[in-house]
């Protein structure tokens, strides 16, 4: 977890721009977005019992702004979304 002393750490920032920022923004290793939900994924399964406000608020609007998109359709697909959550429905 950033500590806020990275080159990248952009600091304290809204709801939005975060999500903004992850869904238009793509590492080495793929897309910001599957990371950030695979993240959430993870802390569903191995931490229910400590829920992580922010992550999980995050997650909700990466998928409502994917969805009224279409961005990064492949992933969520790939992801399980489309059936887990009804998104991008066949």
């Amino acid at each position: 977890m950033s500590q806020g002393s990275g080159e990248h750490h952009a600091g304290p920032s809204e709801l939005e721009d975060i999500c903004q920022t992850i869904v238009r923004s793509v590492g080495p290793s793929g897309s910001n977005i599957e990371y950030a939900l695979l993240l959430a994924d993870t802390l569903h399964k191995q931490a229910p019992h400590a829920p992580d406000d922010h992550v999980f608020e995050v997650e909700r609007r990466l998928l409502e702004l994917c969805n009224s998109t279409g961005a990064w359709k492949d992933v969520l697909v790939k992801m399980g979304y489309n059936q887990i959550c009804g998104y991008f429905p066949s």
